[in-house]
């Protein structure tokens, strides 16, 4: 179980980071989309802000008209590492016959890094490293040439830490990347000048209880940190990267406004000596991001994202074009879908970029589908895209093949208790000679998970928007409030935040497992055993019911304290209890701070020993530390979902 953070305004279900990388001359370009969710506060804008003119916002285009007769999409087959979830997050291209995507899928109850080739005529899935025993993602790819690809994502097992990895043409190792501090750290995405001048960007959270920018450079030999502004005074996070040359590199994201409470769009730059804020615009009055970003020439460059009036207002997407100058809000159609999202974005030349996403309706049985836009040098059009699934699609990234030709990568979802599967779309001028990705196969069946889960809540066969501000794809959570959110076990605040850091009470603990186990509430008594939980209590009969199956207890003094912190230690307790786990105690344990004399010894080594829990990295487990809401939806779900 990690400890810390990472999020964006987060759509319905599965959006994580957008990868592209343009095959133009030797320059490399990687693009992620990290999720979306928005960030979360305060603005004080630092000394290093560069303030361009005032960007010129061009009229929306709400045009959903298939962008010309030939340019189109088709499904490629993509295979699938494991009967659960699977999800590409990154694409980068060497060549129409050499591409690379990234993402990560479960094993048992571990997430692992999902690394796949594209031969020009199928997807295969090579082997890839893995470092933590609890989870390894990869979001971001970026390829140099065919014996020279990198890919950036995060590990945890504790505090998220950075992970970087190479291919040599042979086979994925790890190199080894630093970390900001000893709290979360994870890496987005990544682009490349050269061999020995690439870039990595991501965030991490600081001291001072704030989410900062985080920027690494590879020089051939090791990576280093290097400083970067952060305008924000509690949310600052990039998502995507892209290098022109090595004094010409471009990093976006969005950071907060803490008195309004609103986000903003973030770009940086790099001048080849230091970062600096360059003004971006900003068309939504309460949500404004930017996940992709990728560029042709030091003044053509298009970064991709999407934007909001309001927490009950429609999501529209959102383009802005960088022309030498200055950041300018360019027109882009949405889909006739309520909301619509963009992620990724490629280019090659400045008539021909393509930016991908989803789209989804906030209320009503219509699955997500997957959104793909090509620019042709005058507007932006929708581009016919397939949509395998029944309940979700959704494009991650995508990565620019040849003139008017790209390969996009993400997941699909039939039914909200399958698992997902890893989606590729090939996109190309039907009309001219097929490049080498127009064959495209139906992807197998869809797998249903071995291990049914052990509760009677099946969430509805609709569509699921979770659209917490403070939830991003590449939190270590997001999975985990995802179901259960959608399987209406927990929910967030009016202000439409889910505070994953904050604090847990016994008394929502109590009612979160009731629920998770589907246990009925029908012989809810009309007194109760403890003194300070009245039958008027909105936790009464989730703790009586709780009581009744002995999951829980109270104190001496006749009370249960529902409004205390629920602990660590309580917490494996509960979870253990409640899934009747009865493993046998062993006599040594894993963790220091947790002897055989502790009362919560067996419950904590019992709910490691399912995969339920982890520790941190100096061996500790820390009983007494309050859970967070973060943590407790990722051990209930990984409790519920493989028993």
């Amino acid at each position: 179980m990690s400890c810390c953070r990472p999020n964006v305004d987060s759509p319905p279900r599965h959006l994580k980071t957008l990868w592209f990388s343009s095959p133009k001359s030797n320059v490399r370009v990687a693009t992620i989309g990290l999720l979306v969710t928005l960030l979360g506060i305060g603005l004080a804008v630092v000394a290093s802000v560069v303030l361009t003119p005032k960007a010129v916002l061009a009229d929306p285009v709400s045009s959903q008209t298939p962008q010309g007769n030939c340019i189109g999409g088709s499904l490629v087959s993509s295979p699938n590492a494991g009967a659960y979830d699977n999800s590409l997050l990154g694409v980068s291209a060497v060549s129409a016959d050499d591409v690379w995507a990234v993402g990560h899928y479960i094993s048992g109850s571990v997430h692992q890094t999902l690394t796949m080739h594209w031969n020009g005529t199928q997807w295969s899935i090579v082997n890839s490293p893995n470092v933590a025993s609890l989870g390894n993602y990869l979001y971001g790819v970026v390829a140099v040439s065919s014996n020279d690809v990198w890919a950036v994502g995060y590990y945890t097992g504790g505090p998220n830490r950075t992970l970087t990895m190479h291919w040599n043409g042979t086979q994925w190792s790890i190199v080894g990347s630093p970390n900001a501090n000893s709290l979360n750290n994870s890496l987005a995405g990544v682009a490349a000048v050269s061999a020995n001048d690439i870039w990595a960007v991501g965030y991490y959270y600081g001291s001072s209880n704030a989410d900062q920018t985080l920027t690494m450079h590879w020089n051939g030999t090791q990576w280093t940190i290097v400083s970067s502004p952060n305008p924000g005074s509690s949310i600052n996070r990039l998502f995507a990267v892209t290098a022109i040359s090595a004094n010409d590199v471009w990093a976006v994201g969005n950071y907060s406004i803490p008195v309004s409470g609103t986000f903003r769009t973030l770009t940086e730059h790099w001048n080849g000596t230091q970062w600096s804020v360059v003004s971006s615009p900003n068309p939504g009055l309460d949500y404004n991001v930017i996940i992709g970003v990728t560029a042709t020439a030091a003044n053509d460059a298009w970064a991709v994202g999407f934007y909001t009036d309001g927490r009950s207002r429609p999501r529209q997407t959102l383009t802005i074009h960088w022309d030498g100058t200055q950041w300018n809000s360019v027109g882009s159609p949405n889909s006739s879908l309520d909301n619509n999202y963009l992620y990724g974005v490629t280019a090659i030349s400045s008539d021909d970029a393509w930016a991908v996403g989803y789209s989804y309706n906030t209320v009503g049985n219509t699955p997500s589908q997957a959104l793909a836009l090509h620019w042709n040098g005058t507007q932006w059009g929708i581009v016919g895209s397939p949509n395998p699934g029944s309940t979700t699609n959704t494009l991650k990234a995508v990565a620019a093949i040849s003139r008017n030709s790209a390969l996009a990568v993400g997941i699909y979802q039939s039914g909200y208790t399958n698992p997902l599967q890893t989606l590729a779309l090939a996109y190309a001028d039907q009309c001219s000679t097929p490049t080498a990705t127009t064959t495209a196969v139906a992807p197998t069946g869809t797998p249903t998970r071995s291990n049914t889960p052990v509760m009677s809540v099946t969430p509805t066969a609709t569509t699921c928007p979770m659209n917490f501000s403070d939830v991003l794809p590449i939190d270590y959570f997001y999975e985990s409030i995802r179901y259960l959110y959608c399987a209406d076990i927990i929910s967030g605040y009016g202000d439409g935040t889910f505070r994953p850091f904050n604090s847990t009470t016994r008394g929502q603990l109590t009612k979160i497992v009731v629920l998770a186990r589907g246990w009925s509430l029908d012989d809810c008594p009309s007194t109760g055993h403890f003194s300070d939980v009245a039958p008027d209590s909105a936790f009464f009969c989730y703790i009586e019911t709780a009581y009744s199956r002995d999951i829980i207890s109270g104190y001496g003094d006749g009370t249960f304290r529902p409004d205390n912190n629920v602990t660590r230690g309580q917490l494996s307790k509960v979870v253990v209890l409640s899934m009747d786990w009865t493993d046998p105690c062993p006599s040594t344990g894993h963790f220091t701070d947790v002897p055989p004399g502790n009362p919560f010894f067996c419950f904590v080594e019992t709910a490691y020993e399912h995969s339920v829990i982890s520790g941190y990295s100096d061996g500790t487990f820390r009983p007494d530390n309050s859970a967070t809401r973060g943590q407790i939806a990722k051990i209930v779900y990984e409790a519920i979902t493989n028993p």
